[in-house]
């Protein structure tokens, strides 16, 4: 059995905006290579003007792509930084609210265009844990026994 890693929070944490018009995922990796972040914990609040999003279809093994055009709350995004072959990888779901009260979501796809966003990103120390994809279930995913805690 691989033993856990045990990871904690370096002492850098972002609070930024994200810019108008652009890609959300785009964004957080802009901040994450003008940073050097190779590991962190990421919640993003703010709205977009579209929103494109996964389902990830379990018997099939594949993400099912959804677009939303309009305007659209960003009720919660939440993710993670690590590694996936080799390279900084964010991994986040996102729930939207509509107009009428409405909410839907899944995980963060691009495009999902800003109109206005703020990050909350929580750099953690040690070595990043790398995806590897998993055969039973088609996903990229840390090997089992890995952990990150934050203290």
């Amino acid at each position: 059995m691989q033993k856990a890693k045990k990871t904690k929070p370096s002492q850098r944490s972002f609070l930024a905006p994200l810019r108008f018009g652009h890609d959300l995922l785009e964004e957080v990796m802009r901040i994450i290579q003008e940073q050097g972040i190779q590991h962190a914990s990421i919640s993003i609040i703010g709205a977009v003007t579209g929103a494109t999003f996964g389902y990830y279809d379990q018997e099939a093994h594949e993400y099912l792509t959804i677009k939303r055009e309009g305007p659209f709350e960003v009720l919660s995004c939440t993710g993670n930084v690590t590694f996936k072959q080799g390279s900084p990888f964010v991994h986040a779901h996102a729930l939207f609210g509509d107009r009428s009260g409405g909410a839907f979501g899944g995980h963060l796809m691009s495009p999902s265009i800003i109109f206005a966003a703020e990050i909350y990103m929580q750099e953690l120390s040690g070595r990043p844990p790398e995806r590897i994809q998993d055969p039973a279930t088609g996903l990229y995913l840390w090997p089992q026994g890995t952990t990150a805690q934050r203290s």
